[in-house]
């Protein structure tokens, strides 16, 4: 019943219906962050023209093996597809029957990034770069149809990188540094694709840096990293 009303509300924000209670526990914990971000760039502003220079840049990029690599990142979505990601790095298979403890503590902070990220999506409703550039069918037109064209502002497959990177940076501290450089790679994956425009990835990263930030004023959360830190030494 969790993963179906968690599914009906995250499809209620994507549809831009009115969203549900809260299905993450840690929501509460969290939910004063949601409106610390700036919001989407305005018109006229050097942020837009920013993030269209970067489209073009992407766009440049369409045919080189970085494009492919985007592509293949536009596969994300699940927490089991971020921890496949991450094992190569992490230096070991990551996953709910491997390491519990660890899938434990992904689960909790993807689960509420997630639905930060959503709410957030909602009220800003920032057009993506493919419904302002129709003829660019991006880096994969075959996934542009579950892509709501009007939740753009902030990038939820980079939100989701970053969560799983930050709390994964903290669980292997001796593999930070190659850890967050594939989430921040396959944030960026977002924008060369042509799904978000780059202050989108760069507003998910602040998103949940600091929902990340709240989550570990938590004791059970503190906890739980504790237990995942086990984990991972042995």
């Amino acid at each position: 019943m969790l993963k179906q009303s968690v599914f009906l509300c995250l499809m209620a924000g994507i549809l831009g219906l009115t969203a549900c209670k809260s299905s993450s526990p840690d929501y509460d914990k969290v939910k004063g962050v949601q409106h610390q971000l700036p919001g989407k760039p305005v018109e006229g502003s050097q942020q837009l023209q920013a993030d269209e220079q970067a489209y073009q840049q992407g766009l440049a990029m369409r045919d080189t093996e970085r494009a492919k690599e985007a592509g293949v990142h536009a596969e994300l979505g699940k927490l089991p597809d971020y921890e496949r990601l991450f094992s190569p790095v992490a230096g070991r298979e990551l996953s709910k029957a491997g390491t519990p403890d660890i899938h434990k503590l992904l689960k909790r902070t993807f689960m509420v990034s997630k639905e930060m990220i959503h709410k957030v999506k909602q009220e800003n409703n920032r057009a993506r770069p493919f419904a302002v550039h129709p003829e660019d069918k991006t880096c994969r037109p075959d996934l542009m149809a579950k892509s709501n064209p009007n939740r753009s502002y902030p990038s939820g497959h980079s939100g989701e990188a970053w969560a799983v990177g930050l709390i994964l940076s903290k669980v292997f501290p001796d593999k930070a540094e190659a850890i967050l450089e594939l989430a921040r790679r396959a944030g960026d994956s977002r924008w060369i694709c042509g799904y978000h425009w780059a202050s989108d990835v760069e507003a998910s990263r602040t998103l949940v840096e600091r929902t990340v930030a709240e989550l570990m004023q938590n004791a059970s959360f503190q906890k739980q990293l504790a237990k995942a830190r086990k984990e991972a030494a042995r």
